[in-house]
């Protein structure tokens, strides 16, 4: 199957150090690092006219390129002012297409709204940055009830990273813990009543379309990766129990499951690579 990967041509590591003792990438890896960076961006702005009005979204769309030049702005100081104002030009646009029917982060209005709280905020705009932020609360009911799916492109892991996004960019009271905890436990009781449901092995256990895949888009890992990320965080104490009693088995569960190439499964009823 070697048309399924892309051959490796780098060497091994063998003990060089790459970090300084600051823990930030050595001057040469940086500067190369950094070259490249901005040989890409100059590369995506020369087609940003070619991006559909139509797509807001995070995953394919303007609030994708927006969240990019966010994270320029802190990678490029001196041009940051630069950066912001492309990032807020592109949200203005994106936020025109946010309608309600999805509640994920990169498909959904969530991660527009997310990125655009952020930009607002950064700007000194507190009521745009508010008025972001209680539109994705607003969506909460509908994010935990039982119709949504759990996954992170199209469901409710997706609006949990939203919430979480928000908290960590912006300050951690701006979300009350108390929607994080409701959005959370209700994937934890999802994927334990399908578990149960279907006599899985793993205390919990998720599909997608009647199928259930393992991998990050869809899968039982974005989901347990995210959930791992939020409980172990300090501003969600409350939900650390999860971890030895649900998260750290279902993990045990996926590595028993490997295939003896050491890939691992895309859904539980695939057999090969």
């Amino acid at each position: 199957m070697s048309d399924r990967y892309f051959e490796n041509q780098y060497n091994d590591y063998n003990g060089e150090t790459y970090l300084t003792s600051n823990n930030q990438l050595i001057p040469e890896i940086y500067s190369n690092v950094t070259h490249w960076i901005e040989h890409y961006t100059r590369k995506l702005e020369r087609h940003i006219d070619r991006i559909d009005p139509s797509d807001g979204s995070v995953y394919t769309g303007s609030a994708g390129i927006a969240l990019l030049y966010l994270r320029l702005a802190i990678l490029f100081p001196s041009e940051k002012d630069n950066y912001k104002s492309k990032a807020k030009m592109l949200i203005d646009s994106g936020l025109q297409q946010v309608n309600g029917k999805r509640i994920s982060f990169l498909t959904g209005d969530p991660g527009p709204l997310a990125i655009a709280a952020v930009i607002y905020n950064d700007l000194n705009d507190q009521s745009m940055a508010n008025r972001c932020i209680d539109k994705i609360i607003s969506m909460k009911d509908d994010a935990a009830s039982d119709s949504k799916p759990d996954e992170f492109l199209y469901g409710r892991a997706g609006y949990l990273y939203s919430l979480i996004f928000v908290r960590r960019k912006i300050r951690s009271d701006i979300i009350d813990n108390r929607i994080v905890t409701e959005v959370f436990e209700s994937i934890i009781k999802s994927g334990e009543k399908y578990a149960k449901e279907t006599r899985s092995r793993s205390p919990l256990m998720y599909q997608w379309h009647d199928k259930e895949y393992m991998g990050a888009a869809h899968g039982v890992s974005g989901i347990i990766y995210l959930l791992l990320n939020v409980a172990q965080d300090d501003l969600c104490s409350n939900l650390r129990p999860y971890i030895q009693s649900h998260l750290l088995p279902t993990v045990e569960f996926l590595t028993v499951t490997r295939l003896p190439s050491g890939n691992y499964l895309s859904s539980s009823d695939s057999t090969t690579d």
